[in-house]
């Protein structure tokens, strides 16, 4: 005898990850505003905190699904901007960041690294 096969609809796991999801801009949240307080006070909390939701949506995207790698590119976004790896002069990020054969850690590492390697060199990426 087969047992019945549970199925859960996508708008039910999106309330199950709601609170989850909430939880994690919360972190975010605190994070930026210590990191970035010009930044996020100058946008105030409802727009940083979409900043920080759109950022997650980036994230999403990228395949970045850990809240410290969810973190780095936050991090990323407040400092250089939501589109700095398509535009710019940090476009170059956006080839490794979307690199299939490294995994998210190792794609967000990459993208650090080369950032703080133009800062040891005294130079600023953007």
């Amino acid at each position: 005898m087969t047992k019945p096969t549970l199925t859960i609809r996508a708008v039910q796991m999106e309330a199950l990850n709601g609170p989850r999801l909430q939880a994690v801009e919360d972190r975010l949240f605190q994070r930026v505003t210590t990191k970035f307080p010009a930044t996020a006070g100058a946008l105030g909390d409802a727009q940083t905190r979409q900043l920080i939701r759109r950022g997650m949506g980036k994230a999403r995207r990228l395949r970045l699904g850990l809240e410290p790698h969810v973190a780095a590119l936050v991090d990323l976004v407040f400092e250089f901007g939501l589109d700095f790896d398509t535009t710019g002069p940090l476009s170059w990020a956006h080839a490794i960041l979307t690199e299939r054969g490294l995994d998210a850690g190792a794609r967000i590492g990459l993208v650090i690294a080369r950032l703080e390697a133009f800062e040891a060199a005294g130079m600023r990426p953007a």
